[in-house]
């Protein structure tokens, strides 16, 4: 179990997405984990994270948009 979890929501921003994941990466910390929640429907976010292969990084894809304070509680549920 990691000591720390980095919860990111996000919804139709591929590249933001990537580059703040990257920067978590990048720490010098390590014990940690990364649950990307996309909060609904999003193809396109959804394929650009796919390449990532730092198995630190969990994607979560909501099935409705239910907005970035819920989609953080719903990570942090998860």
């Amino acid at each position: 179990m990691p000591r720390v979890s980095v919860i990111i929501t996000t919804i139709r921003r591929p590249e933001m997405v990537q580059t703040a994941i990257q920067s978590v990466l990048r720490q010098t910390y390590t014990d940690f984990e990364v649950l990307v929640v996309i909060d609904g429907p999003d193809a396109e976010t959804a394929k650009a994270l796919q390449p990532i292969s730092d198995p630190r990084v969990h994607v979560i894809e909501r099935a409705e948009n239910v907005g970035s304070a819920a989609a953080r509680n719903f990570g942090v549920r998860t």
